[in-house]
């Protein structure tokens, strides 16, 4: 340190030769936080991710640039250049305030809007959800009281399933006794003599 400052003639003339020396910017981190700046933007971020992301480029930029801090209205501006498009319409209506808000008023303000807006997009998808449920079920009730090729109900199918067996049945003639609705092997009719079948042959 001693050979930087041998030949200064005043304490004023040392501090500056230390000032010079230990207080440089670094010009080229300085360009890169600058330009991670003005390229900044909200992307998957929330409000409050974006907000802190700014502050914290801004905070790093006017430690390196001491003489040039970046103040509230700058901030406020990188913000809204990086916002989602959905956020305008309210960054509009707070322009058209007569008093603006601080950062934080206009970081909570933004906030709220984004927490309304999670809040629709959930009630959104609980009523499509329902609606879902409810054609399910809809269906599933077609579906039990469908009877394919017309058929109007199972215990009216059975009914006419039972008539048509009665209708067959009558068909049948007993070849034994002559009557009709059964056949010969089933038949319990107390003939005296033969059966139907040879009286018939024999003229009897």
């Amino acid at each position: 340190m001693f050979e930087h400052i041998i030949h200064c003639k005043s304490t004023n003339e040392i501090w500056q030769t230390f000032d010079r020396l230990f207080n440089k910017k670094d010009v080229a981190r300085l360009q890169l936080l600058e330009n991670q700046l003005a390229n900044a933007s909200q992307g998957d971020f929330s409000i409050a991710q974006f907000f802190l992301k700014i502050k914290n480029l801004c905070s790093k930029i006017s430690a390196l640039d001491q003489e040039e801090p970046i103040f509230e209205a700058c901030m406020r501006q990188h913000v809204i250049c990086g916002l989602r498009p959905e956020y305008i319409p309210y960054v509009t209506s707070i322009q058209g305030w007569a008093q603006q808000p601080s950062l934080e008023e206009f970081e909570s303000f933004l906030s709220s809007q984004e927490s309304l807006a999670m809040q629709m997009a959930r009630l959104s998808v609980s009523e499509k959800s329902g609606d879902t449920d409810n054609k399910n079920v809809l269906l599933t009730e077609r579906k039990k009281n469908f009877n394919p090729k017309g058929k109007k109900s199972d215990s009216k199918s059975s009914n006419n399933a039972s008539n048509s067996s009665n209708f067959k049945k009558e068909k049948f003639k007993c070849y034994r006794c002559g009557k009709l609705g059964h056949m010969k092997k089933n038949c319990r009719v107390k003939l005296k003599q033969g059966n139907w079948a040879e009286a018939k042959k024999t003229g009897k």
